[in-house]
């Protein structure tokens, strides 16, 4: 009973930000308000994608697209993939974490760093769900490459944390 009422709510949530954000000029751009279902249990989550460009943006010009890291240290994560700042990304890691994405593993703040500028930094990464453990979260998420059209693919990202920072990351792909 509680989903028929919170996904039409979410929906004219969304719906009614989309509508009243900005001005007629900012609004009559290539902007398209999607909003989808979310995973089991989750609320449902608004995102737009342009049509030349655009990295994902909410409705209301926000650079952050799909609910919002329940954990600090996966937010900081999503943060510097939608501020395309690798140097950012690359700080949430602890000096010596480890990446693990099927078939490649990085070892270290430095191999991370150049794992995110070559493919993650200007791809549009979208939360779908957070769902916390003991030791960090594990997110669902979509995420596009940049310059790929579509929406891109979803995936798990397991985070674990180690003194306030990232010190494993497992990636696995849908």
């Amino acid at each position: 009973m509680r989903h028929r009422i919170i996904v039409p709510l979410a929906l004219t949530a969304a719906l009614l930000t989309a509508c009243s954000s900005g001005t007629d000029e900012e609004s009559s751009g290539n902007e398209e308000v999607r909003v989808s279902a979310a995973p089991s249990g989750a609320s449902d989550t608004s995102e737009t994608s342009g049509t030349s460009g655009d990295t994902g943006r909410q409705a209301g010009g926000s650079s952050r697209s799909g609910k919002p890291a329940n954990n600090p240290v996966a937010q900081r994560y999503v943060d510097a993939v939608a501020d395309e700042d690798v140097a950012a990304l690359a700080a949430a890691f602890h000096e010596d974490a480890v990446l693990n994405e099927p078939g490649r593993t990085f070892q270290g703040r430095d191999a991370i760093r150049e794992w995110a500028a070559a493919e993650v930094i200007g791809g549009r990464l979208t939360v779908l769900d957070d769902t916390p453990k003991r030791d960090g979260t594990t997110l669902l998420l979509r995420f596009a490459h940049r310059g790929e059209s579509g929406d891109g693919f979803r995936a798990r990202y397991e985070f674990t944390e180690r003194d306030g920072l990232i010190g494993r990351l497992d990636l696995e792909y849908a």
